[in-house]
């Protein structure tokens, strides 16, 4: 989900099994790449917590019982 994990993730499509092999490989053998991904990785999650997605829910929730 390019949306949700932007540049924190590797992508290929998935019935492609030699771009899932392809992606794997880059990841264990390339050091700058894993790197790369585990930085933006851990960029992307303080873009989400628990508290604001609960408070969130809840307001849709509220709009939806009015």
């Amino acid at each position: 989900m390019v949306e949700v994990l932007e540049k924190g993730a590797v992508y290929f499509e998935p019935t492609d099994v030699d771009g899932l092999i392809n992606q794997i490989n880059s990841l264990t053998k390339d050091k700058g790449i894993r790197e790369s991904i585990i930085k933006e990785g851990t960029k992307q999650l303080g873009k989400f917590n628990w508290d604001k997605t609960a408070k969130e829910t809840i307001s849709v929730y509220k709009k939806a019982l009015q």
